[in-house]
Parts: C-alpha cells; structure tokens; sequence
C-alpha cells in the first residue's frame, strides 16, 4: 500500500493516487462497509456469556452513540496499525484472522516495532467499557483470538459498531487492550488477496533463515496435505510459496511462523522501491490487485503523511517481538473444557515487552528471543555461602527468557557450598540442541560447559553459583 503510495506521489501518477486513496473505509466516525465474509457454517453466535461477579446484564438495545474509531492520528503520537492476514477461502467458512501483526511507528525517531499475536490466544482481555467485558468473566474474551471478528459482527449487543466495521474493532480493541495501545487503523488481506499481491510484484525474494519442513500443509481447497519444504538461504518465490512459507506451522513453533510471517511483510516492503514497482505492467496489476483484495480503515487524507513517514522508517532497525514463547504465553493442550490446543497470555510480559519495544536494546531482545523460543528448563543451585543467590541468579535468567526455577530440595542448595567459579552442566544432548541458551548462559556467567548424560534428570541445565558468581539481578 506505502509502495503504491510512493508512485503516486513520486511520479504524479493520479490514477494510482486514487487506488492507494480510495482504500479507505469513508471518514474516521463512520466508516464504510470492509469484508462482508459469509458466515454460513460457522460460528453464528457469540459463545455463551459468563457474567462476572456482581456484574449487572446488560439491555440488549445496542449501544448509545458508541462510536468506531477514536480521534484520527495526529502525526506526532506513536502510530499503530494492526495488519491482518486472513483465512477466508471458498467453501470455508467464516473469517479467520490467523495473522494479526501490530506495527507501532515512533515518527519523532522513525523507528518501528511489530508485535505477533498467535491465533490461538486465549483469554485476551478487553476493553473494560465494553458490554462484552462485563459479560465475559474475569473481562477476558474466552475463544481463540482468530474467532474474534465473526464472533463480533453476529454479537451487537456485546460490542460497538457498525454491521460492516464491528469485527475490525473488536480486533483492534481486544489487540489493544493486551498491548495497551491505542490501535488507529487496520489494514486486512485474505489469502487470494495475498497471492495477486506477490503475482504482481513478480514474486518475493525472502531470505530463509532456517529451514522449513511440514508433511501437514493444506492443500488448496482444504481436503488433503502436502509434504512442505523450504531450504535456507535467499529464496524467491511466487505468490503460493510466499503463502506456504508464511503458514507452515507442523514440525516448528507458533514463535517461528510468528518470525516468518514478520519476514514476508518486511521483504515485500523492502522490493516496493520505485524503480521495481514502474517496470512495465507491474504498477498496473498491483494497483488492481490492492483495490480489489486489500481494506483498511485509514482515512483517505492521511495516506500522503503516511507514505512519507514510510520512506523515512528505518527497517534495517526492526524491533520485531512474536509471543509465542514460554516468556509471554503458557501452552495448554488438551484444554480444559475445550480440548483444544490454546495459548494463555502473560498479560504483564506481553505489556512490559510493548512498553520497552523502543527503550530495551534491539540486539538484547532479538537474543532473548531466540534463548525462550528453545525453551530450555533451568534449574539454580546455590553453591556458595551467599544467601538468597540461587533466587537471584534463577529471576535474572527468567528475565532472560528461560525457565529458571530452583529446585525445593534441600533448600535448593548444591552438594557443597565452597563453590567458587560458576558451573553449567548440559545434560542429554542440551549442548547441541540448544546453542542460543549455550551462548547466553556463558556469556553471562564466563564459564565453559559440561556435557553430562543422566535419564533421570528432568532439566536441560544445571547451574550452580560459586562464591565468585557474577551478581545478576533482575529489573526492579
């Protein structure tokens, strides 16, 4: 869309000035009609509501002069915009928004983050001015997050909106609500829309970070698997492969497809330049594939301030945050009352790691990543006469993003307490499985590694403080 936007406005191209323009969903107070998915076979009414405690029930009239979008940006607060990648295929069923990437741009230093939730987040709090709030208990929406807009746009009387705009905000206020942000706008695409976008671009070059293998992958019209696999390296790939590098998610991690789909956004915004978009007929089918297949609720008038911001962003400084991981959720499967498999927030990480998205170095938080997407479990023994030390050093590595725990036994205290230097015991294959918490554990306590094999030890690591342990603490 900002690429577009950059013809538009570098060469005078009116024509595709009124594209990139006329995305827009109407004006900020009452947008105009988006998706209009068909919700026949799917869920076709909100999942039975819980009232919270003292809670009053609430008139089913709708709400009063509610309206569906706050005050526009006004150039100088941070921008958030949600980006929406959705399952919407012929004969499916429903719209299920299984990508949801928030980008928050700091105009003021022209730096930019991306937050990944995974669509099956569960207990996503909203916002307490809601209906939906008081009739949910404990104020949390109790599906999976990718079920949110359809379950909104059949729900009037729980949330604010118009018929055609309702699931949007649901989206953008439940988003919000967890990351406490104030989401402006969105901008959606469905898989067909995804593909024309990469066919007419001619393809996406990605680079491939790590290989990806699913023997699970959907077939097109949903009736079979396919055996996927994506090498490393620099790869260019047409629209389906983008798609499939994109959603493969048997045999990796919600935190990998987290990163990946981040990847597929950044590369296509990196070959948007000017000179790529103008080669011959290239302008002319992507304009046509936007305007058919993107939606957004970005008021006309700001995409030219928009597309400037966009050519001053630093990309090469991408905070890029997924969470997927044991520090901001808590897997559960089966589920309880579901069987489903689902991800419980860490509503206070999740928070914390938005409000530090600009302040934490990139570099820091990129390592922290990559140790808890291992999940490797820790545990801390004090081997020294320094009291409360194992406590410490365990906080500091959970900060980190490992499960770091101290053992109850014996007051988690080692086998002697005349330790001096730190020891870090790998046992059965941790070293070589895990090289990132490798890295880090080293890095922080300035020791080598032993690798030991015991079937009865349940840990990955063993780490044992010494009198000369370096005094790590946790944030206050």
């Amino acid at each position: 869309v900002l690429g577009l936007g950059h013809v538009a406005l570098g060469r005078l191209n009116w024509s595709v000035y009124e594209v990139v323009t006329g995305l827009g969903s109407g004006d900020v107070e009452s947008p105009e009609p988006s998706f209009s998915p068909d919700d026949s076979g799917f869920i076709t009414a909100a999942p039975s509501a819980t009232l919270a405690p003292g809670a009053t029930p609430a008139p089913t009239d709708g709400p009063t002069a509610t309206p569906t979008q706050g005050p526009a940006w006004d150039g100088k607060e941070r921008l958030n915009i949600l980006l929406i990648g959705a399952d919407r295929r012929p004969g499916g069923g429903g719209y299920l928004t299984d990508t949801m990437i928030v980008a928050s741009i700091d105009p003021a230093t022209k730096q930019v983050a991306m937050f990944s939730l995974p669509r099956d987040t569960t207990r996503v709090p909203l916002p307490k001015e809601w209906r939906a709030a008081s009739a949910y208990a404990n104020g949390v929406y109790p599906n999976k997050i990718n079920t949110i807009y359809t379950i909104a746009r059949n729900s009037k009387d729980l949330f604010p909106g118009t018929d055609a705009q309702r699931g949007f905000i649901a989206l953008k206020g439940a988003l919000g609500e967890l990351f406490q942000l104030d989401i402006k706008y969105y901008i959606a695409v469905d898989f067909q829309g995804f593909l024309d976008v990469v066919a007419a671009l001619g393809g996406v070059t990605i680079d491939v970070q790590n290989p990806v293998h699913d023997d699970h992958y959907p077939t097109d019209d949903g009736r079979g698997s396919l055996n996927l696999y994506i090498p490393p390296g620099i790869q260019h790939m047409d629209g389906p492969e983008a798609l499939a590098y994109a959603r493969a998610r048997h045999a990796t991690s919600d935190f990998d497809r987290a990163q990946r789909q981040q990847r597929v956004i950044t590369s296509i915004r990196n070959q948007t330049d000017l000179a790529s978009l103008l080669a011959p007929g290239r302008i002319d089918a992507l304009f046509t594939s936007v305007r058919k297949t993107v939606k957004t609720d970005i008021p006309p008038s700001l995409f030219p301030r928009l597309v400037t911001l966009a050519q001053a962003i630093d990309l090469d400084n991408l905070r890029s945050t997924a969470f997927a991981n044991r520090r901001y959720v808590t897997v559960c499967y089966p589920c309880p009352g579901t069987g489903l498999y689902e991800l419980i927030p860490n509503v206070s990480n999740i928070r914390q790691a938005v409000a530090e998205a600009f302040t934490v170095d990139p570099a820091l938080e990129q390592q922290r990543e990559k140790v808890a997407a291992e999940g490797a479990a820790v545990k801390v023994l004090r081997g020294s006469e320094i009291q409360g030390q194992q406590t410490q050093i365990a906080a500091f590595l959970q900060e980190q993003g490992l499960e770091a725990t101290v053992p109850t036994d014996n007051g988690g205290r080692a086998d002697r307490t005349d330790y001096q230097q730190t020891v870090i015991r790998a046992y059965n294959g941790a070293a070589e499985e895990m090289p990132e918490t490798i890295k880090a554990l080293t890095g922080y306590f300035g020791s080598s590694v032993e690798s030991l094999e015991d079937p009865s030890q349940t840990a990955n690591f063993v780490i044992i403080t010494g009198g000369l342990t370096p005094n790590l603490t946790p944030s206050p």
